[in-house]
């Protein structure tokens, strides 16, 4: 009985892998890491590539989204990170973005918006934008019993694969999954970015390079810029600081002083 039961269990471990193995002909996420290529991986880009493209055009045109402007698969995060970028608007379509994601099945299972200054293929620039924007309980969803497909069964956080291998086909009567769905995107204007301007900064690229140093490998954001909060007052100031007049904007300011 024991060798039965033993025999049973190769030949549906097998199944699953000759499934896993379609599925990987089909192009689909988990295929090129979980056999082959451990993340970040050429097979992963490479299937990120297309997927980034298929979403893009599901959005804009399936969902007509036309704030859409940038999808990426995050290599690292094995298929399962979709950022999205869009362009800043009134009201904004974030939320339109990341449930519409939800409601596609795929491998896809975490969905991050960000705005369109951020580098969405740039996980330093994505997490920036998680910390300065996100408040938890306003701009995060986990969406609950999405539809069980053979992406999620092979999937190895969803259950144990000693319960999956035991499945004929393997997504069969899986649990549910779930998706997270974060809204990166500023809700009102901020500071400018703490960098000298970008004329500065191109500046300081040309003496690097008369210099003869070693190439600079810049990342956005490489200067400051407006992000909407940020009066002609405190332009002027910004203005006087950079002229070594630093002191009038003191000056200026003991006038205002008030007695307490």
């Amino acid at each position: 009985m024991k060798t039965r039961t033993k025999v049973f269990r190769r030949i549906i471990t097998i199944i699953t892998l000759f499934a896993m193995g379609a599925a990987l002909a089909a192009g689909l996420a988990f295929g090129p890491n979980l056999l082959s290529q451990f993340t970040p991986s050429e097979g992963i880009v490479v299937w990120g590539i297309a997927q980034e493209s298929d979403i893009f055009k599901y959005l804009r045109d399936e969902m007509d989204i036309p704030d859409v402007i940038d999808v990426c698969l995050i290599p690292s995060g094995n298929g399962n990170v979709v950022v999205i970028r869009l362009k800043r608007s009134r009201p904004s379509k974030a939320w339109a973005v990341l449930d519409a994601m939800a409601a596609r099945s795929g491998a896809n299972k975490i969905f991050i918006t960000v705005d369109e200054d951020i580098n969405p293929h740039d996980m330093d620039a994505v997490n920036w934008a998680i910390a300065l924007s996100v408040q938890p309980h306003r701009d995060i969803k986990i969406v609950q019993n999405l539809p069980s497909t053979i992406e999620a069964a092979l999937d190895p956080s969803l259950e144990p694969l000693t319960e999956t291998v035991k499945r004929l086909p393997p997504y069969l009567d899986i649990p549910q999954p779930s998706a997270l769905l974060i809204d990166a995107t500023r809700k009102w204007d901020y500071t400018p970015v703490s960098l000298p301007r970008k004329d500065f900064m191109e500046e300081a690229v040309k003496l690097w390079q008369q210099e003869g140093l070693p190439p600079l490998r810049l990342q956005d954001p490489w200067w400051g810029y407006n992000l909407g909060f940020w009066t002609e007052e405190e332009q002027e100031e910004a203005k006087l600081a950079i002229q070594g007049r630093y002191y009038a904007t003191g000056e200026k300011q003991a006038q205002r002083r008030s007695k307490v």
